[in-house]
This record gives C-alpha cells, structure tokens and sequence, in this order.
C-alpha cells in the first residue's frame, strides 16, 4: 500500500502569483540534502521539523514548483527553522 503524500492535494498556504522572488532563506543556517531514490518533501519535512506538513517551506525555498519531478542527485537547502521563512511570508 502506497502512503498519500499531502503534497499531491495540498496548495501552498499563500498565492504565490505575483511575487518577485525573495531570499526566502537570508541568513538562516540550512542543511544542504542530496535528492535520492524515494525521497518525498513531506518526511524530509518530517524529519528536520517533525512536522510533515512544512514540506512547502522546503518547497519554495529551492524554487521547487512539481516536487514530484524533483531527479535524484539534485542539492536541496533545508532551513534548520522554519519560522523565519514564515515571518518573510508574514505568516507568522
């Protein structure tokens, strides 16, 4: 049985149209992770943020717009926290 991944049904939680590009990332220290075989947004998520459901944050930081395109090899940058890419959005 194949497990849903929440990035199939779920939008990001702001209309990104008409945004010029940001530094989403700035001085926040990131990890950076090398795509491999298997590999879903959401338990990366999971596993830096315990929380599966910040895998847009991950998402739009690396300009990431079909995650499930994304080919093996390529360099991610995983924010160590998340909530100054969400103070930028002014989500938070």
């Amino acid at each position: 049985m194949t497990e849903p991944a929440h990035y199939l049904t779920w939008n990001f939680p702001t209309n990104m149209r008409g945004y010029k590009p940001i530094d989403l990332l700035g001085d926040s220290e990131f990890v950076e992770y090398t795509w491999e075989m298997g590999d879903r947004l959401d338990r990366l998520a999971n596993k830096y943020y315990q929380d599966d459901q910040y895998w847009w944050v991950i998402a739009l930081v690396n300009n990431i717009s079909y995650p499930l395109g994304i080919k093996i090899g390529t360099v991610i940058r995983i924010p160590h926290d998340v909530n100054p890419v969400l103070q930028k959005l002014d989500l938070i």
